[in-house]
């Protein structure tokens, strides 16, 4: 893997996937606020097997170097 590339293995899946949640229940639902809700209750009955693969991915990603690329990016931001 190379340098710098495991901070978006680590979000891109979770952040994909509540991107599709809002998105279906924007077109579907009558407001925001309906909206809203029926994200969250989605992801609550979906939450189980997303935060199980975020997990191990985090812990793979934490032993291969992840927080080197945390505290990398957070320099870089401060510049």
């Amino acid at each position: 893997m190379r340098a710098g590339g495991l901070l978006p293995v680590v979000v891109s899946a979770p952040l994909l996937f509540f991107a599709a949640c809002v998105l279906e229940k924007a077109l579907t639902g009558p407001g925001p606020r309906t909206a809203l809700a029926g994200t969250l209750v989605m992801l609550g009955h979906c939450a189980p097997w997303l935060f199980e693969g975020t997990g191990v991915t985090l812990a793979i990603a934490l032993l291969r170097g992840l927080r080197t690329e945390v505290r990398a990016l957070a320099l870089a931001l401060r510049l």
